[in-house]
Protein backbone atom coordinates (compact mmCIF):
# COMPACT_ATOMS: atom_id res chain seq x y z
CA UNK A 1 0.00 0.00 0.00
CA UNK A 2 2.73 2.14 0.97
CA UNK A 3 4.54 1.41 -2.63
CA UNK A 4 1.40 1.97 -4.36
CA UNK A 5 1.47 5.57 -2.83
CA UNK A 6 4.34 6.58 -3.29
CA UNK A 7 4.69 5.66 -6.92
CA UNK A 8 1.11 7.56 -7.26
CA UNK A 9 2.80 10.23 -6.08
CA UNK A 10 0.51 10.99 -3.24
CA UNK A 11 1.95 11.82 -0.12
CA UNK A 12 1.16 12.80 3.64
CA UNK A 13 2.84 16.21 4.07
CA UNK A 14 1.58 17.25 7.18
CA UNK A 15 5.10 16.70 9.03
CA UNK A 16 7.31 18.82 7.27
CA UNK A 17 6.89 22.10 9.58
CA UNK A 18 8.25 19.82 11.92
CA UNK A 19 11.69 20.07 9.69
CA UNK A 20 11.83 23.64 10.06
CA UNK A 21 14.01 25.62 12.45
CA UNK A 22 17.11 24.74 13.62
CA UNK A 23 19.88 26.07 12.38
CA UNK A 24 21.25 25.77 8.71
CA UNK A 25 24.47 25.73 7.34
CA UNK A 26 24.57 26.44 3.79
CA UNK A 27 22.30 27.89 1.43
CA UNK A 28 18.34 27.26 2.15
CA UNK A 29 17.82 27.14 -1.95
CA UNK A 30 20.55 24.47 -1.86
CA UNK A 31 18.69 21.70 -4.00
CA UNK A 32 19.67 18.88 -1.62
CA UNK A 33 18.17 19.39 1.82
CA UNK A 34 19.96 17.56 5.01
CA UNK A 35 17.92 18.12 8.47
CA UNK A 36 19.64 15.70 11.30
CA UNK A 37 18.56 15.74 14.72
CA UNK A 38 21.61 15.00 16.63
CA UNK A 39 23.22 14.58 20.40
CA UNK A 40 26.71 16.84 20.54
CA UNK A 41 27.57 13.65 22.76
CA UNK A 42 26.91 11.14 20.86
CA UNK A 43 29.72 9.19 18.68
CA UNK A 44 27.59 8.65 16.37
CA UNK A 45 26.56 11.73 15.48
CA UNK A 46 29.84 13.30 15.54
CA UNK A 47 30.87 11.07 13.01
CA UNK A 48 27.86 11.59 10.81
CA UNK A 49 28.88 15.49 11.39
CA UNK A 50 32.39 15.39 9.75
CA UNK A 51 30.64 13.59 6.79
CA UNK A 52 28.47 15.88 6.33
CA UNK A 53 31.10 18.72 6.79
CA UNK A 54 33.34 17.20 4.00
CA UNK A 55 30.47 16.58 1.89
CA UNK A 56 29.75 20.56 2.18
CA UNK A 57 33.11 21.43 1.44
CA UNK A 58 33.15 19.59 -1.72
CA UNK A 59 29.88 20.55 -3.01
CA UNK A 60 28.17 23.92 -3.35
CA UNK A 61 24.53 22.20 -3.62
CA UNK A 62 24.05 20.94 0.02
CA UNK A 63 22.65 22.57 3.05
CA UNK A 64 22.50 20.78 6.93
CA UNK A 65 19.68 21.68 9.20
CA UNK A 66 21.34 20.53 12.89
CA UNK A 67 18.02 19.83 15.53
CA UNK A 68 18.50 18.83 18.83
CA UNK A 69 17.96 15.53 20.26
CA UNK A 70 19.85 15.04 23.24
CA UNK A 71 19.62 11.46 24.82
CA UNK A 72 18.97 13.51 28.22
CA UNK A 73 15.84 13.63 30.02
CA UNK A 74 16.49 17.04 31.52
CA UNK A 75 15.89 18.47 28.29
CA UNK A 76 14.08 15.79 26.12
CA UNK A 77 10.83 14.94 27.80
CA UNK A 78 10.23 12.34 25.34
CA UNK A 79 12.44 9.78 26.72
CA UNK A 80 11.22 8.60 30.18
CA UNK A 81 13.79 8.67 32.54
CA UNK A 82 16.80 8.01 30.16
CA UNK A 83 20.30 10.06 30.91
CA UNK A 84 22.67 8.39 28.25
CA UNK A 85 24.61 11.41 27.61
CA UNK A 86 24.96 13.38 30.81
CA UNK A 87 26.22 16.97 29.41
CA UNK A 88 23.68 16.56 26.29
CA UNK A 89 21.56 19.25 27.59
CA UNK A 90 23.93 21.77 28.55
CA UNK A 91 25.71 21.29 25.32
CA UNK A 92 22.40 21.94 22.90
CA UNK A 93 21.91 25.02 25.51
CA UNK A 94 25.45 26.42 25.11
CA UNK A 95 25.25 26.33 21.21
CA UNK A 96 21.33 27.94 21.90
CA UNK A 97 23.35 30.47 24.13
CA UNK A 98 25.69 31.36 21.66
CA UNK A 99 23.13 31.63 18.72
CA UNK A 100 20.88 33.97 20.75
CA UNK A 101 24.02 36.31 21.85
CA UNK A 102 25.75 36.26 18.83
CA UNK A 103 24.31 35.10 15.94
CA UNK A 104 24.12 31.74 13.64
CA UNK A 105 27.39 32.34 12.01
CA UNK A 106 29.22 32.37 15.65
CA UNK A 107 26.66 29.31 16.07
CA UNK A 108 28.49 27.44 13.86
CA UNK A 109 31.23 27.81 15.31
CA UNK A 110 30.14 26.45 18.72
CA UNK A 111 28.69 23.83 17.38
CA UNK A 112 31.72 22.78 15.64
CA UNK A 113 33.77 23.18 19.40
CA UNK A 114 31.17 21.40 20.82
CA UNK A 115 31.72 18.43 19.10
CA UNK A 116 35.17 18.38 18.87
CA UNK A 117 35.00 18.31 23.00
CA UNK A 118 32.45 15.77 22.34
CA UNK A 119 29.54 17.84 24.39
CA UNK A 120 31.98 17.95 27.17
CA UNK A 121 33.01 21.03 29.00
CA UNK A 122 32.81 21.36 33.37
CA UNK A 123 31.95 25.07 35.11
CA UNK A 124 35.96 25.54 35.56
CA UNK A 125 36.97 25.10 32.09
CA UNK A 126 34.10 26.59 30.34
CA UNK A 127 34.36 30.39 30.76
CA UNK A 128 38.16 30.19 29.30
CA UNK A 129 37.17 28.08 26.67
CA UNK A 130 34.48 30.47 25.53
CA UNK A 131 37.11 33.41 25.70
CA UNK A 132 39.44 31.26 23.86
CA UNK A 133 36.46 30.95 20.84
CA UNK A 134 36.13 34.29 21.31
CA UNK A 135 32.87 34.85 23.04
CA UNK A 136 32.53 37.08 26.35
CA UNK A 137 31.74 34.06 29.27
CA UNK A 138 29.14 35.84 31.35
CA UNK A 139 26.96 36.68 28.52
CA UNK A 140 26.44 33.26 26.62
CA UNK A 141 26.40 31.41 30.26
CA UNK A 142 23.87 33.71 31.69
CA UNK A 143 21.74 33.24 28.39
CA UNK A 144 22.76 29.39 28.64
CA UNK A 145 20.69 29.48 32.41
CA UNK A 146 17.58 31.09 31.26
CA UNK A 147 14.83 29.41 30.29
CA UNK A 148 14.83 30.25 26.65
CA UNK A 149 17.89 27.97 26.05
CA UNK A 150 15.83 25.17 27.20
CA UNK A 151 12.92 25.88 25.43
CA UNK A 152 14.40 25.66 22.34
CA UNK A 153 16.13 22.23 23.38
CA UNK A 154 12.81 20.92 24.00
CA UNK A 155 10.51 22.11 21.01
CA UNK A 156 13.16 20.92 18.91
CA UNK A 157 13.28 17.50 20.30
CA UNK A 158 9.41 17.69 20.35
CA UNK A 159 9.69 17.70 17.18
CA UNK A 160 11.74 15.09 16.61
CA UNK A 161 9.72 12.76 18.80
CA UNK A 162 6.67 13.93 16.58
CA UNK A 163 8.37 12.19 13.60
CA UNK A 164 9.19 9.07 15.62
CA UNK A 165 13.05 9.45 16.44
CA UNK A 166 14.12 8.17 19.60
CA UNK A 167 17.77 7.77 19.00
CA UNK A 168 20.45 9.78 17.36
CA UNK A 169 21.51 10.67 14.66
CA UNK A 170 18.50 10.91 12.13
CA UNK A 171 19.22 12.09 9.45
CA UNK A 172 16.51 13.53 6.59
CA UNK A 173 17.23 14.00 3.16
CA UNK A 174 15.59 16.29 0.89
Amino acid sequence: ENIEQIASGATDESTLELLEGGHRIGSPDAPIQIVMFTDYQCPDCKRIEGQLSNIMKARGDVSVVVKHFPLNYECNDNIGTFKLHGNACWAARAAEAVSIVYGEEEWEKMHVWLFEQHGRFTDENFAPQLIELGFEPSSVIQTMMGEETLNRVKTSADDGYELGIYYTPMVFIN
